[in-house]
């Protein structure tokens, strides 16, 4: 009939009773304990009651684990960050968020400063009030709008559905992203690729040498030196994942500042799994086969049979790396394809005039002896001629396939100008059967026959000319807004200069009225800071002769403080 909640001893309520179910709800602020007085329908009540405990647990704050990022990052303004985060609450989660602030370190005076340009919270995917919230993002960076040289600060937050005391907010680490202009962060990422191939071609070396040193080693029967080779041989193995290693994390960082297209990035993919591959299994198990000859009789079938089994592993692992190699060099630069057709363009031509000489020569010589047999000459310039025609046929081919790759990549970055001029070159050459031209030409000249040579090879001259013109408008359409970011970053620094310049007058004029030494000092330490800058500020204003001036002027003002700091 009726239930009274009894709570630390006291009656605080009634809870509902229907025959015999009762229900009802209590809030926890603190430790206690609670019972229920019942009573029946005849109004006989409960004679005995057992207290029940209640311990209150207080509310845990959201813990956040970070996969990604795992440290402080360089990125261009319109690269990309990886996010990865696990979050953890006793209750539940009903929140994720990314909170930054943009800021911009000022080493113009003596001490830094550090200023903030703008701030703010963006959400995250994953939370949906259960204790546990993961998400995974790519955080494009342009959605906030940083510059170069500035600084962005962010951490991830997760905040529980505490109503009563909270709620409460766990964060995690705080990771810094350094904003470099596109110019500089490409100059980096290139020399990181050269050092990638330099590393590759030392592992291709390395594998030759002892591929070289086991031939010998098996000739001479020397134990010694198979135990020497298949050390290092593991060596090498382990020199193959590290460098598989390097190439993944160099294609991360390609990934991440937009500088990689996707077909780019699974070439390199591909690459890393060759050189894991090698490293992992093939390159030990090379090593297995050299160590088990080594214990094997010298003059034991089974062990001449290890050692070619090791011989062709080693083979293997040569042509693997070097198929590594080939998937990391990646595509040439529009600058240097227009270039390459121009330059096949002049070749072909040059064959063409070639052909028409020689075969006035032939006819001359024939009309004097009446005979058609071949001068010396004449066979030297068309055995000459044929080995020029079959390299400049294979040069097109490969640049035909090369333009075609690049107007994808370009088409994947989104450069739909770039790419549809490559691809117009592309056709140039297809349209203008550059490559049937150049084997009818082959085929004329292996036959002796230059005069039938001479016009397909000024047909293929004339589709590698239309194929140079659009690569050109290619490399126009490619360099017209790296041209525009290098015009406003050095617009910048050159006011950056010119307040260096006033600054720099105004610790002159100080100095003048307060010939004070400690002053001085201080005055002394933000010239320094100064000319510091300046010095940094010189090398990114060689392409701009207005920049220069504010420089020079900067400059000056730096020499006059010096003089007057000296004099006091």
């Amino acid at each position: 009939k009726q239930a009274e909640f009894v709570k630390d001893k006291q009656t605080v309520g009634e809870w509902q009773s229907i025959n015999e179910r009762t229900t009802g709800s209590l809030e926890v602020w603190k430790n206690g304990t609670y019972t229920l007085q019942l009573t029946d329908t005849r109004g006989f009540q409960s004679t005995e009651t057992t207290p029940y405990e209640i311990r209150a647990v207080p509310d845990q704050t959201p813990v956040i684990q970070v996969t990604e990022p795992t440290t402080d990052m360089d990125l261009v303004p319109s690269g990309k960050m990886p996010i990865r985060a696990h979050a953890t609450d006793d209750y539940g989660i009903t929140h994720l968020g990314l909170h930054y602030t943009r800021t911009l370190e000022d080493n113009s005076a003596a001490k830094t400063a550090i200023h903030k340009v703008s701030q703010g919270e963006l959400t995250l995917p994953g939370a949906n009030g259960s204790p546990t919230a993961d998400t995974s993002v790519a955080w494009e960076l342009s959605s906030v709008q940083p510059k170069p040289g500035e600084t962005v600060l962010l951490e991830i937050t997760a905040t529980d559905n505490d109503t009563l005391s909270g709620p409460h907010i766990g964060h995690s680490n705080l990771y810094r992203v350094h904003i470099v202009s596109l110019p500089e962060m490409q100059r980096r990422l290139k020399d990181q690729m050269d050092e990638e191939q330099r590393a590759l071609q030392q592992l291709r070396q390395r594998q030759i040498e002892l591929q070289k040193q086991l031939q010998h080693a098996r000739a001479q029967k020397d134990n010694k030196e198979l135990a020497r080779i298949q050390e290092e041989q593991r060596n090498l193995g382990q020199e193959a994942k590290a460098t598989a290693q390097r190439v993944n994390d160099l294609t991360t960082r390609l990934e991440n500042n937009n500088l990689a297209t996707k077909s780019e990035a699974q070439q390199r993919d591909s690459a890393a799994k060759l050189l894991d591959n090698l490293g992992q299994q093939k390159l030990p198990a090379t090593a297995d086969k050299i160590q088990q000859a080594q214990n094997t009789p010298a003059r034991s079938a089974n062990r001449n049979n290890a050692l070619s089994q090791a011989e062709a592993a080693q083979s293997e692992a040569r042509k693997e790396i070097e198929k590594a190699q080939e998937l990391l060099q990646g595509k040439p630069s529009v600058e240097q394809v227009a270039k390459d057709l121009e330059r096949l363009a002049k070749d072909q031509r040059d064959l063409a005039n070639g052909s028409r000489s020689v075969a006035e020569d032939m006819a001359m010589s024939q009309r004097q002896t009446g005979k058609k047999n071949l001068t010396e000459d004449q066979k030297a310039s068309l055995d000459i001629a044929r080995r020029q025609q079959n390299a400049v046929n294979a040069e097109t081919k490969n640049l035909q396939q090369k333009l075609s790759q690049m107007a994808q990549s370009a088409q994947e970055r989104g450069q739909k100008a770039e790419a549809d001029a490559l691809q117009k070159a592309a056709q140039a050459l297809q349209q203008g059967q550059a490559t049937p031209n150049q084997d009818k030409a082959q085929q004329a000249l292996n036959q002796n026959t230059p005069q039938n040579a001479a016009s397909p090879q000024d047909k293929a001259a004339s589709a590698l000319e239309k194929a140079t013109t659009a690569a050109q408008q290619a490399q126009q359409a490619q360099g017209t807004p790296l041209l525009k970011e290098a015009a406003a970053q050095l617009e910048k620094t050159a006011a950056e200069l010119k307040q260096m310049a006033q600054k720099q007058k105004d610790i002159a004029q100080q100095i003048a009225k307060n010939p004070n030494s400690q002053q001085n000092a201080q005055l002394a330490q933000q010239e320094k800071a100064l000319q510091e800058q300046a010095q940094r500020a010189s090398s990114a204003l060689k392409a701009s002769p207005q920049a220069q001036q504010s420089l020079q002027g900067a400059q000056q003002n730096l020499s006059q403080s010096s003089q007057q700091l000296s004099q006091n």
